[in-house]
């Protein structure tokens, strides 16, 4: 609230924007500590982001 966002809709972008920044260094480190190409790091990034949104869509239809 001190930086200037009211609402959801003022800080969603701020959200994406650093939820790529998270998986971008997640196949950043994949990379290098696994030392696999970056085109399969770039893909089970891409698939931890998938499972990611899933358990979110489980967790959030059991709750609610």
């Amino acid at each position: 609230m001190m930086i200037g966002f009211q609402n959801y809709d003022d800080i969603f972008p701020y959200f994406v924007v650093m939820s790529l920044y998270g998986y971008a260094i997640t196949a950043f480190v994949i990379r290098y500590i696994v030392d696999i190409p970056w085109e399969l790091s770039a893909f089970l990034a891409i698939c931890l982001m998938a499972i990611n949104e899933f358990g979110y869509d489980v967790l959030e239809k059991s709750i609610g």
